[in-house]
């Protein structure tokens, strides 16, 4: 027990370290030199709060009225207005909050990747100080919150809590949804009768939510302010990032750069799962009992989601953390123990090229010829590897991922069986 409260304070000590360093760094002019820096702080985080404000007055936020109170438009499902607003406690949902969040984020990294050697060390310092998580932390967005909450959700045994959770973040965004896959692991000795019935109440709440408010959440993220604000050449985290490459630089029609990148990754793919599909499947892991790999599974499936589809801000690539602690224990079964291989150079390479990647971003601005942005070649250098190296860690994570979802189709099967 000693030896558990020791861990406990150790991990709270380093975390209060940590949140102290983050503090000062995002509210200096020395994350600029790495990000873009907005005129106020958690200015991504504001903007929903500001929506909860407008409703709480009276505002019908859904209409061409809530430019007077905002001028931003909806971009969340419309279950987000169930959280309450209070004026008197205005400073906690602005300011408050989101140094919570970020501090609790902070420990939910230190004990998921539970560093105890230099390499997973140096990993964990790369997780909070590159420039991508603290942009994440500068502008407090909502991302921040359902990546802290994905963990959590894993981590906690109040089961009932973590259905409110899936469904809250799933109809939030859209992505959040895979982390219902947890649904399925969070309890090894539930029945299939009872995996039946608790689902199928969790879906008519589901229905009867959409019966009330699809109208409101296909505007919302088909035609309102969840199709606004996507990213450019700049700071993207996509698949799309080298068919944008593609096209600035060899003038390739998109379609065409687009149908070429993902063939290459497929490739990647193919090629990654034909290497480690027998390595893998002799590990003898168990889905229940395996924190990382649970959390690898919901944190994949939400990462190549968003890379695949969307054209998304780099604070985003926060979700990819969720993968790095299975990947480093996986790592070290594949490489006999050697905690410098192949998929730990990846890591740590990828983030600290992030340093000179977003650094060229923040300095090399574009310029407008004849209502056309010109980028410095250097810029599109640097957005070209930083590519290939999404793509390389991305291919990774997709085939460790269907390796890992057809074994847990067979498990999921035969422990039904068992339990029915």
């Amino acid at each position: 027990m000693n030896n558990i409260n020791n861990n406990y304070l150790l991990k709270l000590s380093i975390t209060i370290i940590i949140f102290i360093t983050i503090y000062f760094i995002i509210n200096s002019s020395f994350i600029s030199f790495f990000v873009w820096k907005l005129p106020n702080l958690f200015q991504d985080w504001a903007i929903p709060i500001d929506w909860l404000r407008c409703n709480s007055i009276g505002y019908d936020i859904y209409s061409s009225n809530i430019k007077n109170c905002t001028s931003d438009l909806m971009a969340y499902g419309k279950i987000w207005l169930l959280v309450p607003y209070f004026e008197e406690f205005e400073n906690y949902y602005y300011i408050y909050l989101p140094y919570l969040i970020i501090f609790i984020s902070i420990f939910c990294i230190l004990k998921i990747i539970n560093p105890k050697d230099n390499i997973s060390w140096l990993i964990f310092i790369l997780c909070i100080f590159n420039p991508s998580t603290l942009l994440t932390f500068e502008r407090a967005n909502i991302d921040l919150l359902i990546f802290t909450l994905a963990i959590l959700i894993v981590l906690n045994r109040i089961f009932i809590l973590n259905w409110f959770i899936y469904i809250f973040l799933s109809f939030l965004k859209i992505y959040p949804f895979f982390l219902c896959l947890n649904f399925f692991l969070e309890n090894k000795n539930r029945s299939s009768r009872k995996i039946i019935y608790f689902a199928s109440l969790l879906i008519l709440i589901s229905i009867i939510y959409l019966i009330f408010n699809i109208r409101y959440d296909f505007t919302t993220f088909f035609g309102g302010g969840a199709v606004a604000g996507k990213a450019g050449y700049q700071f993207l985290w996509s698949l799309n990032s080298l068919a944008k490459i593609l096209k600035y630089s060899l003038e390739f029609n998109y379609i065409f750069s687009l149908l070429i990148t993902l063939v290459v990754f497929i490739l990647f793919i193919k090629i990654l799962m034909k290497k480690i599909t027998n390595k893998i499947n002799v590990l003898k892991e168990s889905f229940f009992e395996n924190t990382n790999l649970r959390i690898f599974l919901v944190g994949s499936l939400m990462s190549l989601f968003c890379y695949i589809f969307f054209s998304n801000w780099s604070y985003r690539e926060i979700f990819i953390i969720l993968s790095i602690p299975y990947l480093y224990n996986l790592s070290l079964s594949l490489f006999n123990k050697k905690n410098l291989n192949l998929i730990t150079t990846l890591i740590i390479s990828r983030y600290i090229f992030i340093f000179l990647y977003s650094y060229l971003n923040v300095i090399l601005i574009p310029e407008n010829l004849n209502g056309e942005r010109v980028f410095s070649n250097y810029l599109i250098v640097a957005n070209f590897i930083k590519s290939l190296f999404d793509m390389a860690l991305m291919s990774l994570i997709a085939s460790i991922l269907i390796i890992k979802i057809k074994e847990l189709s067979s498990v999921i099967k035969l422990q039904l069986k068992i339990n029915n």
